[in-house]
């Protein structure tokens, strides 16, 4: 088991044209930050093939390949993903990404392979190493000697890099592999963060045991952009668990005979019971999907249809469709009022979302923590297009409303939600962080 936390912003700059993937492959749980370049919209769609190029990769390999050659072979993929697809796209000949990808398998090996800047850590007992070195300049003038780590720092070509995906030559990537102890914690990262931050700012947030690691990644993403945020901003924060990352195998035996009898009529009473008492709930509720909406402190429970005119103010790419629920049959008198529960959303629901110039349906699964065939099959789609300035619904297990006061940030939301910053802002069509008092917001809960 992996535990994640990501968080991207894209700063004071117009655009996010980093990328971030992570899940489950045939040799491993990988994790993978890319940088991209190509000014408008080239940069983000570069970030996102090589992303995919290289998950699809390893996801299609058999578990006994070599780790190392399988992510280089991966990284080459990217990289011909990338010049196809400029070849076909004359106005974005000029598109190319950094990549950093860490592998994490079953025998607590970490293999990191990376071009360009975007960086890997390893963070472990209160110590923080770079497992990475950039393809730059500047690098290569601090290597020889030439420059000192200060100078490095506020060096006017620090941006140049030496080799990236998709432009020039094939790019030649850089290969190890390490050891993984127990309760480590991996970053990745763009140089969004690494500008911005230094090392003990960075090993300040993650050696706080009370955060979470979601709330990690949430902290160093805000700290960053309050620092400057002169760039996009990406974390991704991969946990292996203490037992081990992937499920073993348990040996076992049989219990008597007799209690397997036993067992299996106890059983059987169960299902007959629980398929009864579904049945008589199903006759007794209306088919209505609900969600909480939290106003104030106050709960009001009202129901999500899918086409409906929404009610209240609403963010403006986003409308959840409210309707007023029936109102209650008086309760007999009792000599002292019920304690109001607290707030509890049901699962199954969703908000609709307006699409906007540059969504895809990848990008929002990712964002919302879905998939992309949760996404079609609620909306009745064929394939993966949608249309800029369709309205369509976003299946997500948690929605809530809430009513910004004062002081309040979206760090302090998405903590207090158990969601991401990203996931917020996509939902209310935020470009930074800035919220004001009396602000509505729509709140998807993410389960990442």
């Amino acid at each position: 088991m992996v535990a994640v936390g990501a968080a991207t912003h894209p700063g004071r700059r117009l655009r996010n044209e980093d990328y971030f993937l992570h899940g489950v492959t045939p040799l491993g749980y990988v994790g993978i930050v890319c940088d991209g370049m190509g000014g408008y919209e080239g940069g983000e769609v570069a970030a996102r093939l090589a992303a995919e190029a290289v998950f699809n990769y390893l996801q299609a390999l058999p578990s006994t390949a070599d780790p190392t050659r399988a992510l280089e072979a991966a990284i080459q993929e990217a990289h011909k993903a990338i010049c196809a697809y400029a070849q076909t796209t004359p106005s974005l000949t000029a598109i190319g990404t950094t990549i950093a990808v860490a592998l994490i398998t079953s025998h607590r090996r970490l293999y990191c392979a990376h071009v360009g800047d975007s960086r890997i850590y390893l963070y472990y007992k209160g110590e923080f190493s770079c497992l990475t070195e950039d393809d730059s300049l500047v690098q290569q003038l601090l290597a020889a000697g030439v420059l000192t780590p200060q100078q490095a720092l506020q060096h006017p070509q620090r941006h140049l890099l030496t080799q990236s995906l998709g432009l020039g030559q094939n790019p030649r990537p850089h290969l190890k592999v390490h050891s993984l102890p127990s309760a480590s914690l991996v970053l990745i990262c763009s140089d969004g963060l690494t500008r911005e931050l230094s090392v003990d700012e960075i090993q300040a947030i993650l050696s706080k045991k009370a955060y979470s690691i979601q709330q990690m990644a949430d902290e160093l993403v805000l700290l960053a952009k309050e620092k400057g945020g002169s760039d996009n901003i990406t974390v991704l924060l991969l946990a292996p668990g203490k037992s081990g990352i992937f499920a073993g195998h348990m040996r076992f035996s049989l219990p008597p005979q007799k209690y397997l009898i036993g067992g299996g009529i106890a059983i059987l009473v169960v299902l007959v019971l629980g398929i009864f008492l579904q049945r008589r709930s199903s006759k007794a509720t209306p088919p209505e999907q609900r969600y909480t909406e939290i106003v104030d402190d106050t709960t009001q429970v009202a129901t999500l249809g899918v086409g409906a005119s929404g009610e209240g103010e609403a963010p403006a790419e986003v409308e959840p469709t409210l309707s007023t629920p029936p109102a209650p049959e008086p309760a007999a008198p009792v000599s002292e009022p019920a304690p109001k529960a607290p707030p509890s959303p049901s699962s199954a629901v969703g908000f609709l979302y307006t699409v906007r110039k540059g969504d895809n349906l990848t990008q929002l699964a990712r964002v919302f923590g879905v998939s992309r065939e949760q996404i079609r099959r609620s909306n009745n789609l064929a394939d993966d297009k949608i249309q800029v300035g369709k309205k369509i619904r976003i299946p997500v297990a948690e929605v809530h409303t809430h009513v910004v006061r004062e002081k309040e940030t979206l760090a302090g939301l998405a903590r207090k939600y158990r969601t991401t910053i990203e996931a917020i802002q996509k939902a209310n069509g935020l470009e930074a962080d800035k919220i004001r008092p009396n602000q509505k917001l729509i709140i998807p809960v993410v389960r990442k």
